[in-house]
């Protein structure tokens, strides 16, 4: 990965009561920064009693929560590469977007003495559909989305509402996009992609076994 255009690796483990993160560097980085982004990425700030004690209250998902006791959101390093992945993963399967990805990455990104960087937004702003194995309106939709993000007219650390209105305004990003850079990039707790195809599938399956579903 790259921080503030030093290039590092970064790994975290689990410890008896915390997270042990180990950096590799050449240059000096700044580790309150890592840290904040260390704790974003594991939702290090929820309050997961409280979180379950409020779901429990909800017949249907009581036994979800239970299941899977102090489950936390899932963040994302770089706010920009989990977008880009929320528009490749449009109207797809995941391995199909986890190959895309690793096609971007392979093509525009460059290598460190730690590993393949995915590409900053400069180097996907002149994409073309020729260049990758997608429809050439999600192909649009990314280039255009680089585009906004390397001028500076979009910036993920604006108001939430407004980053998601920027978001709606690039061609060929819909609703379940929004919610899931929302939800992985952006930490919102209220980020719901309603419209998954796979959310909806468990979601029914989960009802109709508790006998809450009524086809």
């Amino acid at each position: 990965m790259s921080i503030k255009g030093t290039p590092a690796r970064i790994t975290v483990a689990k410890g008896d009561s915390e997270l042990v993160c180990r950096i590799l560097a050449d240059n000096p980085l700044p580790l309150v920064d890592i840290a904040e982004k260390i704790k974003r990425l594991f939702d290090l700030d929820a309050l997961p009693d409280e979180i379950s004690n409020g779901l429990c209250r909800d017949p249907g998902l009581a036994p979800l929560v239970q299941r899977a006791p102090g489950l936390r959101l899932p963040g994302a390093w770089d706010p920009f590469e989990t977008a880009v992945r929320g528009i490749v993963g449009q109207q797809t399967s995941v391995a199909a977007a986890t190959t895309v990805m690793g096609k971007i990455a392979q093509r525009f990104g460059k290598q460190s003495q730690y590993g393949l960087l995915f590409p900053d937004p400069i180097q996907l702003c002149e994409l073309t559909a020729e260049q990758m194995p997608m429809p050439k309106r999600r192909v649009m939709a990314l280039r255009d989305f680089a585009r906004v993000v390397h001028s500076g007219e979009f910036d993920f650390d604006s108001d939430l509402n407004e980053v998601r209105r920027g978001l709606l305004t690039i061609k060929g990003i819909g609703p379940w996009t929004v919610q899931y850079i929302s939800m992985r990039a952006l930490n919102d707790p209220d980020a719901l992609p309603e419209t998954d195809r796979v959310v909806l599938k468990s979601a029914q399956a989960h009802l109709q076994v508790s006998g809450m579903w009524n086809a």
